[in-house]
């Protein structure tokens, strides 16, 4: 991956331009690459940021930088940053864009565009870039000297509140170079942890602790929101404490480690049948951290559900009995503290389980063909018993 070796040129004593305002708002967010393909049009910005000590990546495409950007969102939790010219330039990132709005993955893309003069009549690579990246972002906006810190931190704020997701940024050639009118540097909160906890109750079985008590066989589907929230060490401890086994989502992988005892599968992957006939099982499941968007097949599933994540379930993709609205590292520990120990599931029956799907998983290996159970070299060894 080629890079530059750019260095952090001497402080100028001249007025920021928006491009400037703009690069001084990413350092001061933690921010440490930008990856893009440079422009006539964006090169303001760039030499702008180099300024600033940021390091530009030179990608091979305007999609693979934007790919690369929504990889650094995930990881670092900051937006990623990936730039764009004009016209094919922009339309090129719109895939890497689309699969950061579908991932929940902080980004912030800026895309070169004509001088204003130009941009309303002239047409060679001049297409709306606001029309195309509003469908696929949490906001769409151009910036100017006038709005330069203003637009910064409202885009900052919004990529990382939940759900976090891409804001598209468009920048006018002339305007990035103009003189700032309003540059202050006032960096927003830059985590997506709520405070408080707010219950949400949409049936009549009564409170979560009730329903966890009286519950035989609870599961818990964690999907990516418990990974960001940094909630695995309270959901080890709840799931121990009830005897709860964990299915995750793809994206929630990891949240449990996968030789945990209670560490149950991840649905929508391989051997996925076994796993949505075990969730059929339960009789209540509890929704940690987990979006909808991370579900491949339908919702058919008939028991109560308590919906614990930081925002409401508004996509409705599965009904809730109640909603469990706040931190969820927090929301579980006070489950687990109203909550007796009490180890819900028989260790025989999450064994078989654990067994099913290790069985099932290594029927598929054919000598001589490269499928994923021929990865491994020898069959694996048996999950961790219970203790």
């Amino acid at each position: 991956m080629p890079k530059s070796n750019a260095t952090t040129a001497p402080a100028s004593t001249a007025p920021a331009s928006t491009a400037d305002v703009m690069a001084q708002y990413f350092k001061a967010a933690g921010i440490r690459h930008i990856f893009g393909l440079p422009g006539g049009q964006n090169i303001e910005f760039m030499e702008a940021a180099r300024r600033q000590g940021l390091e530009f990546v030179l990608a091979r495409r305007e999609g693979t930088a934007a790919l690369m950007a929504d990889a650094a969102g995930q990881l670092t939790g900051l937006p990623g940053v990936c730039m764009s010219t004009l016209g094919p330039g922009s339309t090129n990132m719109v895939n890497g864009v689309a699969n950061a709005y579908l991932d929940r993955s902080p980004m912030i893309a800026v895309s070169g565009q004509l001088g204003t003069r130009l941009e309303a009549t002239f047409t060679h690579q001049r297409v709306d870039q606001l029309a195309i990246f509003a469908p696929i972002s949490k906001w769409a906006t151009k910036i100017g000297p006038d709005d330069a810190a203003s637009v910064m931190r409202r885009a900052l704020r919004l990529s990382v509140a939940d759900r976090p997701g891409p804001v598209h940024i468009t920048l006018n050639a002339n305007y990035a170079k103009a003189e700032a009118n309003d540059a202050d540097i006032q960096l927003p909160p830059m985590t997506a942890s709520a405070s408080g906890i707010q219950t949400i109750h949409t049936g009549s079985g009564g409170d979560a602790s009730t329903l966890l008590r009286k519950a035989k066989r609870p599961i818990v589907l964690v999907g990516m929101s418990a990974m960001r929230a940094g909630a695995a060490a309270s959901l080890k401890v709840f799931c121990e404490r009830m005897g709860c086994p964990v299915v995750t989502s793809p994206k929630g992988k990891g949240t449990l480690p996968e030789d945990h005892p209670y560490f149950a599968g991840t649905v929508d992957m391989a051997c996925n049948k076994v796993i949505w006939e075990f969730l059929a099982t339960a009789d209540l499941i509890l929704m940690v951290g987990f979006d909808g968007v991370e579900l491949i097949k339908p919702w058919q599933l008939q028991m109560p559900v308590i919906h614990i994540v930081t925002v409401r379930n508004t996509d409705q993709v599965y009904p809730a009995e109640i909603e469990l609205i706040g931190p969820i590292g927090a929301i579980l520990d006070a489950l687990a503290d109203d909550c007796e120990a009490d180890a819900k599931w028989p260790e025989s029956d999450v064994q078989a389980h654990r067994d099913a799907i290790r069985d099932l998983y290594y029927s598929g290996r054919q000598e001589g063909s490269l499928t994923p159970p021929m990865l491994s070299m020898r069959r694996a060894p048996p999950f961790r018993a219970i203790p």
